[in-house]
């Protein structure tokens, strides 16, 4: 529960170190057990209520979306091509980008394998691998509009594409508990998928009850003590049971609303315990401008605000309006709010401005409409939803109005959303100094907190540790990250993420030997693990041993196809070791999976050009300079395509020129190849003085920084100047 659905842009999760293992999820008996006895509950769960259809195989979700006509979609902020494209039972999404002259390149397709949402607001898409990787798509369904649109959180230039991936935290809202590998990554699924909210997670384990129901010397009173009963428990841990879920409090996209128990795994909350005993709540302190804040998961904390709650000494909860095993046709929806509402208010408690509904367009006695109006969520903003905090008076803004997705975050202090649970103390700061760190927010008041509880004798437990040292390495401070890292590592020794990025830390210190034993260690416990692989093969290749890291490259690049550091740490050993072939093809995989990519679009152009294909380097020139025009490197390659192509229709000497002018232009020395390039764009351009000029300014340079054979070749270059023609590569 670390970041809200809306936002979370983070490639890699935060790790955790303990996860739910096969032995923890041993009372679990699955929807079916459940429909033996209780077939009609379960009949009507799964026909009418949003929850048994919040994560499904594709296949049998059954089809709401147009795959076939209004199928593409156009992303501005990244030049991102979109289409939705159905093949016979299979869905797909394909991105790709277009040249200036409308060349399709780059193109990348992921399989829709699940689908995730109900769809009565939303449907966003996952593809799942049979390697476990579960994979968000970024293209989503909305109902409102019929259309598609970006997925939420997407809608922004640095948008991951089909790389963000779903993690623990994600899926506990979105389905039942899936079965997980122990200690790898809070990303990796085992076997098939779960396929929506199922009966445990609000009953809880039923192992135990199908055994004493099936028992023929059972009571009744065995068979129903032996399962959690949610109308059974005090309303505030009935409460709970929906608030594992629907707490989101406003603290914004991106920011832990949050800190799960460090003792604690994600898939072990269960019905019938506090909720804080499984997570602490995050806020913003009281006093604090939250009105605005309304987000997807809104419900239990926009409630908990309401006059109406907090008077009902419990009264009021979530299934004072919710069948959760039911919802009510939409006909009947106003009728059944409205004598929810008269068991405390009365039939008649309405004023005398509510003969005005009418003429505003509401039903009298439709309470909900006035009282708890629909409104626009900020993260998921093409979603509109019934608003949870029951007001006197509705705002008189238009709450459901169009709104673009933002991108700023609430950057002011947190405190615990329920002081009155939360640990005190050197406890208390440790987790809310844990929640700075885990957000990127107030980096400082975080590392303080979290030193000072421990310091003051708080246990010292391996996540605000492992968050510690990340926050002290991201700082510059090595030594104490190491410290911090290794302190973690005491806590739990088989935590995988924290030996690698002790590994990491510790190679980039210069203590190989240890950073290899830290990485062997990590590859012993997770063989897949890709990060570990990728930082081994650096340690390799810093040794001179280039067949080994080019074999634990391969290995990572092969478990993870996508993993954008083993294909550049591919392609950049194969330059290295003259494969110019195999690093062209790493590079142009690179740029499938992220067409973004300005560093590759370079490396990749310079690579085309040297082997004559003059068609691709072009490709590449262009979309760097869409990119990054103002960038160095950028200018240079882009403007050395521009003049020096052997082919008429891909230079552009004037287009070179004003990439070359700001360089020319910028104070402090040059490299030496922004006066050849730059004389080579004025050739270009038809100024042949100007040419002169610049060359000459590089060959006196090349006399002192290259060897002989560039300056004899820069001499070439000159008189071809002096003679009136421009110099261009042989084809």
């Amino acid at each position: 529960m670390a970041t809200s659905c809306g936002g979370g842009d983070r490639a890699a999760p935060a790790p955790t170190s303990a996860q739910a293992t096969p032995a923890a999820r041993s009372g679990r008996v699955g929807d079916q057990v459940c429909a033996e006895c209780h077939e009609d509950l379960h009949r009507t769960y799964h026909d009418t209520v949003a929850m048994a259809r919040s994560f499904a195989r594709i296949q049998d979700a059954g089809e709401v979306e147009d795959w076939e006509q209004d199928n593409t979609l156009f992303h501005e902020a990244t030049g991102f091509h979109y289409r939705m494209e159905k093949r016979g039972d299979r869905y797909f999404q394909v991105r790709w980008m277009e040249t200036e002259g409308g060349r399709r390149v780059h193109e990348f397709e992921r399989e829709a394998t699940h689908v995730m949402g109900s769809g009565r607001h939303v449907r966003t898409y996952v593809n799942y691998t049979e390697g476990g990787d579960a994979m968000q798509l970024p293209v989503s369904w909305y109902a409102e509009s019929g259309a598609w649109q970006m997925s939420p959180g997407y809608d922004y230039e640095g948008q991951l594409d089909f790389r963000r991936p779903i993690d623990h935290d994600c899926m506990f809202c979105h389905n039942a508990y899936p079965r997980v590998p122990a200690g790898v990554s809070a990303t990796a699924y085992e076997g098939a998928l779960p396929a929506g909210i199922d009966c445990e997670r609000c009953h809880g384990d039923g192992a135990r009850h199908v055994e004493v129901a099936r028992r023929t010397d059972s009571t009744y009173d065995e068979v129903i003590h032996a399962i959690v009963n949610p109308g059974a428990l005090t309303p505030k841990r009935a409460m709970d049971v929906c608030m594992q879920c629907h707490l989101e409090t406003a603290v914004n996209t991106g920011l832990p609303h949050s800190v799960r128990r460090f003792d604690r795994d994600v898939f072990s909350f269960r019905p019938g315990e506090d909720l804080e005993d499984y997570v602490l709540p995050i806020d913003s302190p009281p006093g604090t401008d939250v009105e605005e804040r309304f987000e997807i998961a809104h419900h239990g904390y926009r409630l908990m605000q309401s006059k109406c709650f907090q008077e009902s000494a419990g009264e009021l909860s979530c299934i004072t309006c919710h069948d959760p095993h039911h919802t009510a046709p939409a006909a009947e929806r106003a009728a059944m709010i409205r004598d929810a509402c008269a068991s405390c208010h009365g039939a008649d408690a309405c004023g005398v401005e509510h003969g005005d509904a009418a003429a505003a367009g509401v039903a009298a006695e439709d309470c909900a409409a006035c009282h708890m109006p629909k409104r626009r969520t900020i993260d998921v903003v093409h979603a509109v939803m019934t608003d949870h905090r029951i007001v006197r008076r509705p705002p008189s803004a238009d709450l459901t109005a169009p709104r673009e997705e933002r991108r700023d975050v609430y950057t002011g202090e947190l405190a615990f959303f329920l002081p009155e649970t939360a640990p005190e103390g050197a406890e208390g700061e440790l987790y809310l100094g844990t929640a700075y760190l885990q957000a990127h927010h107030h980096l400082e008041l975080g590392v303080e907190l979290v030193e000072r509880a421990l310091a003051a004798g708080a246990t010292p437990a391996a996540t605000p540790l492992r968050v510690l040292g990340l926050s002290h390495r991201d700082r510059g401070d090595l030594s104490r990250a190491q410290a911090a890292f290794e302190r973690a590592l005491a806590a739990d020794p088989d935590d995988v993420e924290v030996l690698a990025l002790l590994g990491a830390l510790l190679l980039e210190r210069g203590q190989l030997e240890a950073a290899r034993s830290k990485l062997d260690a990590a590859l012993a416990r997770a063989p897949g693990h890709a990060f570990s692989a990728v930082t081994l093969a650096d340690l390799e290749a810093r040794a001179g041993n280039l067949a080994a890291a080019r074999a634990l490259l391969e290995q990572a690049a092969a478990a993870h196809p996508e993993h954008l550091k083993a294909r550049k740490g591919l392609a950049r050993l194969l330059m290295a070791t003259r494969d110019v072939e195999g690093a062209r093809a790493q590079l142009r995989e690179v740029l499938r999976i992220t067409p973004r990519d300005v560093s590759a679009l370079v490396d990749l152009g310079f690579l085309d050009r040297s082997v004559r294909d003059w068609d691709s380097a072009k490709v590449c020139a262009d979309l760097a300079v869409a990119l990054a025009a103002e960038d160095a490197t950028v200018a240079v390659f882009a403007a050395t395509v521009y003049t020096t192509a052997p082919s008429p229709a891909l230079r552009a000497g004037a287009r070179a020129l004003a990439l070359m002018k700001p360089l020319l232009a910028a104070p402090g020395p040059s490299p030496l190849q922004v006066p050849v390039v730059a004389a080579a764009a004025y050739a270009e351009c038809g100024d042949f003085a100007q040419a002169l000029r610049w060359i000459d300014v590089a060959i006196e340079r090349a006399r002192t920084e290259a060897d002989a054979s560039v300056v004899t070749h820069f001499q070439d270059r000159r008189a071809r100047y002096a003679a009136g023609s421009c110099w261009h590569e042989a084809r």
